[in-house]
C-alpha cells in the first residue's frame, strides 16, 4: 500500500473537500446577502446621484442668493 492510499491520505481528502463545501456555502451565503442589502449596488448609486443633486442645488443657491454654503 503507498503512502497515497492509507486512511490517513482518505481521511485529509474528506477533511477538505468538506472544507471547500463549507467554503462555498459561506461565499454564497455572503453573495445572496449582499444581493439582499444592494441589488445591483443600486443603493450606492442613489446615494451617489442624491449627493450630486444637493450639490447642484447649493450652487444653484450660491450664484442667486450670493451664500456660502459650508
Amino acid at each position: 500500500m503507498s503512502k497515497l492510499e492509507g486512511p490517513r491520505f482518505y481521511d485529509l481528502f474528506w477533511k477538505v473537500a468538506s472544507i471547500e463545501k463549507r467554503v462555498t456555502r459561506l461565499e454564497n451565503a455572503y453573495h445572496q446577502l449582499d444581493n439582499t442589502l444592494d441589488p445591483e449596488g443600486w443603493i450606492g448609486e442613489a446615494f451617489k446621484l442624491q449627493e450630486e443633486d444637493l450639490e447642484t442645488i447649493k450652487a444653484d443657491f450660491k450664484r442667486l442668493f450670493w451664500l456660502d454654503f459650508r
